[in-house]
């Protein structure tokens, strides 16, 4: 992922006024933490779902060369809506007050192949309780288990840790495998352009819903979407998953923005929203 200061701040002289001082980027960020997707929670995910999201969603916009807006605030406001379907087009939209960039897949493989052979016998063996069993709780744990992993704990403290999880899920990856290739799509817009697309987001609610959106229970192979919006001090992330009722209007936004840009052709309809 390309570093935090190689950013581009348009400085526009525009602010999004949010509705809550909720929004703000995390106080302080180790460098542990530039892989979490919403930094700000990191300490929160304590289920499996919740570790899926900010490790593939940090490998989704690696592939596709963004940056991780949810460390720092960027000194610009921007609008990025992140689509990732199971059977469609992967793409990238981001927003600014005077351009929009829009990045489609062409090739390749999105997320790079997992290598088990890459950890010493020790950190596969901790790989693979973590993967059925993380996290690791009274809840998850079979009765029968709890004892031996009362004991691996005590010798091994580091399986209750997220971030040891996750440093043994980037350790066994394999970049060098089918690399992905993208378009990329670019035009101007106008600061009033960006204002209305501000105030269509505002009037979808975006501010008050929920940051995680998905039918119960979520279907495996359905579309979804990450929207974020970020102004000069404060950000928002919200995550549409198989696009639920309750997102529809904002869907109905996105959609809006991504016409602006997106060549026909390429046919890019969020949710079948059109």
């Amino acid at each position: 992922m390309a570093c935090y200061q190689d950013k581009l701040k348009n400085n526009c002289g525009f602010n999004i006024k949010t509705p809550s001082s909720d929004y703000g980027y995390p106080i302080s960020v180790t460098p542990a933490d530039t892989g979490f997707i919403y930094a700000k929670f990191k300490d929160s995910l304590d289920k499996r779902d919740s570790f899926s999201f900010a490790f593939y969603g940090y490998h989704f916009l690696n592939s596709f060369d963004e940056l991780n807006l949810s460390l720092y605030p960027s000194g610009d406001v921007i609008v990025r809506i992140s689509y990732d379907p199971s059977m469609d087009t992967p793409f990238v939209l981001k927003m600014s007050c005077n351009e929009i960039i829009l990045k489609v897949y062409d090739s390749g493989l999105v997320y790079p192949p997992e290598n088990l052979s890459k950890l010493n016998k020790k950190e596969l063996l901790h790989y693979n309780i973590l993967e059925r069993f993380f996290p690791i709780t009274n809840h998850n744990i079979p009765s029968t288990l709890k004892d031996y992993f009362d004991s691996l704990i005590i010798v091994n403290p580091e399986l209750l840790s997220t971030t040891y999880y996750w440093s043994l899920k980037k350790k066994s990856i394999t970049r060098d495998s089918l690399p992905m290739k993208y378009s990329i799509y670019k035009m101007p817009i106008t600061k009033e352009k960006f204002i209305y697309f501000i105030n269509r987001l505002n009037n979808a609610n975006f501010w008050t819903l929920p940051s995680r959106m998905a039918y119960e229970p979520t279907p495996s192979d359905g579309h979804g979407y990450i929207l974020e919006v970020h102004a000069l001090n404060q950000f928002k992330l919200v995550t549409s998953s198989n696009c639920p009722e309750i997102s529809i209007e904002l869907t109905k936004v996105c959609q809006e923005i991504i016409n602006q840009i997106a060549p026909k052709e390429r046919n890019l309809i969020l949710c079948n929203s059109e």
